[in-house]
């Protein structure tokens, strides 16, 4: 009688499962002899066993069989004992932990109630929150929706940063882009990183009479680079005498040393 209700279970349970055939097969072959079960009809032996389903969701080996409804949590409908556990139910709520709820929305809380149902609640006004977008500013809830922004986050800086990039998410203009100081001696001006940077003195390596930074020496009062007129400077050569800027950049030459009306001292060498 054991044995056919265990069939009788094995079958109800699993009418298509073509191994339900070969377990029962296999354990009419062994019959009454009085010998040990392989291992695998001792485990089937077990699955074919009854059970009791208690309250708390556990099957309970050895009162009522298998299949027996039992309870496997508030969210779950149609569950019934196999082997040891409560399983096979449809799963009913919405929810079964706060995470399930989230909506993506940073200004509601959400939360699971306790029927696994969603709860949405606004977050507190004027609460931080992040709409995904740079450049209309720092971002606050309103009303459970992320809908106050302080606006543009660029337009208070200086030259180099005060154009917004979305796809960057930064205010630097691009490199390179001209920012002049009104300033000769420092040099150019250029946007690197935000930065509107100098390139250092334009006067640099000039010569001898274009290599003193001014910045008002030109007649509009525009800077230069030329020594004032008349400074000394000097050519490498003897006999074309003493050189002086012009005040335009260039070394000039002077007058021979050698007087010309002097027999023995005409000649320069």
């Amino acid at each position: 009688l054991e044995f056919a209700m265990q069939e009788h279970v094995l079958i109800s349970l699993f009418p298509a499962l073509p191994m339900a055939n070969a377990i029962i097969n296999a354990t009419r072959r062994i019959g009454t002899v009085s010998r040990p079960l392989e291992p695998s009809v001792r485990i089937h032996r077990q699955f074919l066993s009854f059970g009791r389903c208690g309250g708390d969701g556990y099957c309970n080996v050895g009162i009522l069989p298998m299949g027996t409804p039992c309870f496997a949590n508030n969210c779950t409908t149609g569950a019934m004992c196999f082997d040891t556990s409560c399983v096979r139910g449809t799963h009913t709520c919405e929810c079964t932990i706060d995470s399930d709820c989230d909506d993506s929305n940073p200004c509601t809380i959400d939360t699971c109630g306790p029927g696994g149902t969603c709860n949405y609640v606004n977050a507190t006004e004027g609460s931080s929150c992040d709409d995904g977008i740079y450049c209309n500013g720092d971002d606050f809830c309103s009303a459970g929706i992320c809908s106050n922004h302080t606006g543009d986050p660029c337009a208070l800086n200086t030259f180099c940063s005060n154009t917004c990039n979305e796809n960057a998410r930064n205010c630097n203009r691009l490199d390179n882009t001209p920012c002049p100081d009104s300033l000769f001696c420092n040099g150019m001006e250029t946007c690197q990183k935000g930065l509107c940077k100098s390139s250092g003195d334009p006067c640099i390596g000039g010569g001898p009479c274009n290599s003193t930074c001014s910045e008002s020496a030109q007649s509009d009062g525009t800077g230069s680079c030329a020594a004032l007129l008349g400074t000394s400077c000097e050519d490498g050569e003897w006999c074309n005498g003493e050189e002086k800027c012009d005040g335009s950049g260039t070394c000039s030459s002077g007058t021979s040393p050698c007087l010309p009306d002097t027999p023995c001292n005409s000649t320069c060498n």
